[in-house]
């Protein structure tokens, strides 16, 4: 399994997600060892989260988010402390939560909050695991008051403020600068806290980061960064 998994690393690191997950899955035996098969169900997870990231929200973005779940999920079942696999189960899971529907995206969140409860208490300091709690506490600071009564019906809602929220993001920051997703959160968290002078400045760099043009979900933060500088709490020359 070797050659099989440094060939798909090869191609998840050149972008080629589609072409890496057909290899695994041509690649698919039943009798991997359990560390094989842990190792075969995180590449797995990972070509189907960065097709995703590729693909229309309205298409088949979700198909392939619950894809990238489902083999994080089998992958976490059968080693519970391997971090990359809680990363990627946490990515796939809070993105599934975010561009679902009302219900599934409180009822999904729920669930992110395990898998990132677990994350944090392996590696506290990770940057992937400070941007999602700060992103998280985001989310749910800026919830309707319809998602509101749907999560206080499912559970118990973390508690939790656009001010823990910054703390988390601008620690991501500095872990990891530049972050193209991690500034957009900035940006949107001084927005939904009116302080508009800071929002601006992060925002402003959500468009001078460099992207990639085939990754639809970066795109979707600049266009929202650009709609955000366009309102009329910012200069009109953002």
């Amino acid at each position: 399994m070797e050659d099989l998994f440094e060939e798909v690393d090869e191609l998840l690191e050149e972008g080629q997600s589609l072409e890496a997950y057909q290899l695994l899955e041509s690649g698919s035996s039943n009798k991997m060892s359990e560390k094989d098969k842990v190792g075969w169900l995180y590449r797995s997870a990972m070509a189907c989260y960065t097709k995703a990231c590729t693909e229309d929200v309205n298409k088949s973005r979700l198909e392939w988010l619950r894809k990238a779940h489902d083999h994080a999920l089998e992958a976490h079942k059968l080693n519970g402390s391997n971090v990359d696999v809680l990363s990627v189960l946490c990515s796939a899971t809070g993105k599934l939560a975010e561009d679902s529907n009302i219900y599934d995206k409180i009822k999904l969140g729920f669930e992110f909050l395990n898998y990132l409860n677990e994350a944090i208490a392996l590696q506290a300091d990770s940057y992937e695991f400070l941007h999602m709690r700060g992103r998280l506490a985001y989310q749910v600071s800026t919830l309707g008051t319809t998602e509101r009564t749907i999560a206080r019906a499912i559970g118990c809602l973390p508690q939790t403020s656009l001010q823990q929220a910054l703390e988390d993001l601008l620690a991501a920051d500095n872990a990891s600068p530049e972050e193209i997703e991690n500034v957009f959160f900035i940006g949107k968290t001084y927005d939904a806290m009116g302080d508009y002078k800071n929002a601006e400045i992060y925002l402003n760099k959500v468009l001078t980061i460099e992207s990639d043009p085939d990754c639809l979900v970066e795109q979707e933060y600049i266009e929202e960064a650009k709609e955000i500088l366009n309102g009329s709490n910012y200069s009109k020359d953002s």
